[in-house]
Order: structure tokens, then sequence, then C-alpha cells
């Protein structure tokens, strides 16, 4: 029989979060009623992901575990897995759970019943919760301004309505999912917006759902330029595939 659900987790060098996050999952599916599968895509990680995920596999047979030859971007690398995917509804994650396996149970029922094809969460969601440490606090308070900055970018540019595109936790009926990204031509962390723009295009009804946001990480020691650069240059590229009618029809 087919899975109900489909779980699809990017990772890239985690190493230190696979296994935690794998043993939650299987966890929390066991005690669900329906049949599942998980997808892990390893995108081309150079420490010890992919042997951990061949041994954690042996005792899990709904994890499908998928390799990039090298590190190809998470826009690529999700859109890859949920071509692959073969459940009725499609969902993805960060592979830190920074989003609890547990949010499933809001935003499955919203298209099982038909009334949305798509459920996104909403950091800025009026319900959604903050669990971070102290130290991390103005490191993560520098994000959400930026978040901010970026999302009313975002919306002045595309006229999206959404709030919060970046949020990590998502959900798309069947139809949906293989309709939205086999269009998805952003390879990196800003294919979000295009899967949004996508799904306003196609007609697809989006749900903006509260999430429960767990931060244990440390600050991250990317080079702020270089992402704005790409980040600017991906909105460009997405503004013009818009303009020039590739989003205009379904496949």
């Amino acid at each position: 029989m087919r899975p109900l659900v489909s779980l699809v987790i990017p990772s890239y060098n985690s190493i230190h979060e696979i296994l935690e996050t794998l043993q939650k999952t299987q966890a929390y599916f066991a005690k669900q009623p329906y049949i599942h599968e998980v997808i892990v895509i390893n995108d081309g990680s150079q420490d010890q992901t992919a042997a951990t995920l061949k041994a954690f596999g042996v005792g899990y047979p709904e994890l499908v575990i998928l390799h990039n030859d090298r590190n190809r971007g998470k826009g690529y690398s999700i859109k890859r897995a949920v071509l692959e995917a073969n459940g009725h509804y499609v969902f993805y994650t960060d592979v830190d759970l920074a989003y609890p396996i547990e949010t499933l149970e809001s935003f499955l029922p919203l298209l099982m019943a038909g009334s949305y094809e798509v459920s996104a969460g909403s950091r800025v969601h009026e319900a959604s919760t903050f669990r971070i440490h102290c130290r991390h606090f103005r490191y993560v308070y520098r994000r959400h301004l930026m978040s901010r900055l970026f999302n009313w970018v975002v919306r002045t540019s595309f006229g999206l309505g959404v709030m919060d595109t970046q949020c990590g936790f998502k959900g798309f009926t069947e139809e949906a999912a293989k309709a939205i990204f086999s269009r998805v031509g952003i390879t990196g962390f800003t294919f979000d917006v295009e899967v949004l723009l996508i799904a306003k295009r196609f007609g697809y009804r989006v749900a903006e759902l509260p999430v429960n946001v767990t931060y244990s990480g440390e600050a991250s020691s990317v080079k702020v330029l270089q992402i704005v650069a790409r980040t600017l240059l991906d909105l460009m590229k997405i503004y013009w595939w818009n303009h020039h009618g590739n989003y205009n029809d379904k496949v």
C-alpha cells in the first residue's frame, strides 16, 4: 500500500543531528495509524552522514535514502525528494527538527479535509511559540528582523499574502506537490518563495499555521554579504521567470 504521508528531510553534514532526528521521527510515526515514508536526501555530505543513514535504515524499512553526487543546495534536494515521494500528502522539514514532528498533527487534517492544498508554517503567527537559550536571543532577534524585511520585499515584489515564506515546515497534497515542484528552478534557500508563488499562480489555497520553534544551534558563521547577494539573484530569477510565464500552466 502507498504511504499516506511522505516526510522529506534534507541533510548536509548533519552527523550531529540526523540520528536523533530519525529516532524521534520513527518513534512518532510508530504511534500513528497510517503508513508513512521518511525520505532523507543526503546533499553531498562530507562527514559520516551517509554511513549513519545506511546503518539506521537497516532497522527502519520506511526510511528512503537519496544521495546527491555533490552539494547541490536545499532547494534542489527537496525538489528531487518531493518528486520521488509516494505519499498522498508530502511534507518537508529541517534536519534539526526545529519544528517538532508533532507539527504534522495540525498540518495534515486541513489537507485531508480538502480545505487547502498547501499548509505552511508561520513563525509570525500570533499562536506560534519560540524556545531559545538566552545566549542566542540577540542573534535570533537579528535574524527575525532580517526575515521581516525579506518578507516585506517578497510580498511587495510578488504580491504574496504569506507572512513567513521561509518557515521550514510545509505540507502539500500529492497533486499540488508534484505540480509545484516540477516547476521549481531555484536550488538554494530562496526556493520557498518560488514554491509559494507557483502555488498562487496555480490557484492552490495556502493555510498559514502556527508552529513551535526550538532554536538550539550556535550563531551562524555564514558570510552575510554572500547570502544576501545570492538571495537577491534568486529573487531576480523568480521575478524574471514569473514575468515570462514560466508558472502559467501546470505540467
